[in-house]
């Protein structure tokens, strides 16, 4: 994690910039643009973890500012929070269809500054933590348990909803593995545990996302800006996969090996922010994912839902 996260002030009044940047300077790296198009510039040289964006500002507004930065591949992830004397339900209406995290109106208190720019770093910091254990040595065989899992996904639910990306959760279980134990010794049943965890890992390391076994052989797969197809097709490998590498192993004399998984997906959209009484929660995500998981081992295949 960076020693310091840093916050960019893109706003055409000085006194608007020297003020916020007298509240955040002891606890953030500052930067300042008092020209809309150099700011575009700063945010995509520096890549700030939070910029604040004025509205009304000569050349190009806020609105059209964002846009841009929302459209360019280097800033497109940075979290906005507008700071604008445009206090109607309409302004902010616009400025969060736009894309914007936040919406602070003038004259604002340092306080609430404060808080709305803090909230935002923690969820980032979250993630790297995320990231960090993704890239952990050996942790997909390492037992986790399901409050630990759960944890997990709430972290990674904090980052989707802040990059209006799609979360997704796999559940995957191995049916019948107590006839693996039927013919082979007990200590050879742990080796086919031990492949099982190996191949699912190497079915989607090359994305940001945490795999753990919750117990037995089921295993928690929570990875981030998979598309719908995607999804079935990383579920689709990871079965196919294990299931040819448990008949390799028994040297065909199992035959009633099934990999069962529920993929359950959401996707955040910029409207979650703006009609609250259609949004998921994560305590909703999840026990779709269960239930969906739930389906997938009795019909014994692959279930898949997801929700836009």
């Amino acid at each position: 994690m960076k020693e310091k996260n840093s916050v960019l002030i893109i706003d055409d009044e000085k006194t608007n910039c020297y003020t916020i940047s007298h509240i955040l300077k002891n606890e953030y790296t500052v930067y300042v643009a008092t020209d809309p198009m150099e700011g575009i510039e700063v945010a995509k040289r520096t890549l700030p973890d939070v910029i604040l964006l004025d509205i009304i500002m000569p050349e190009i507004n806020g609105y059209e500012v964002i846009s841009i930065l929302k459209n360019t591949f280097e800033t497109k992830n940075i979290p906005v929070i507008f700071i604008t004397g445009l206090n109607s339900e309409e302004d902010e209406e616009m400025g969060l269809s736009l894309g914007a995290e936040d919406y602070i109106n003038k004259p604002f208190s340092p306080s609430i500054v404060k808080l709305r720019v803090k909230k935002i770093i923690q969820t980032l910091n979250q993630i790297e933590i995320i990231k960090q254990l993704c890239n952990g040595d050996n942790q997909a065989g390492i037992l986790c348990s399901d409050d630990e899992f759960y944890e997990k996904i709430n972290l990674m639910w904090e980052h989707s909803k802040l990059t209006k990306t799609t979360i997704t959760i796999m559940l995957v279980v191995v049916n019948n593995f107590d006839s693996i134990m039927e013919v082979v010794r007990e200590t050879q049943s742990n080796i086919a545990l031990h492949l099982i965890t190996k191949v699912i890992e190497h079915s989607f390391q090359y994305t940001t996302g945490v795999l753990h076994r919750l117990g037995g052989t089921k295993y928690g797969i929570v990875v981030l800006d998979f598309d719908k197809q995607k999804s079935f097709d990383i579920a689709t490998n990871i079965q196919i996969n294990v299931e040819k590498t448990l008949e390799t192993y028994t040297r065909g004399r199992v035959s009633n090996i099934k990999v069962c998984i529920g993929v359950s997906s959401y996707l955040h959209t910029k409207e979650d922010l703006i009609d609250n009484s259609q949004k998921t929660s994560v305590e909703d995500f999840i026990s779709i994912a269960e239930q969906t998981f739930l389906t997938a081992k009795i019909r014994n295949k692959i279930v898949q839902t997801y929700k836009d």
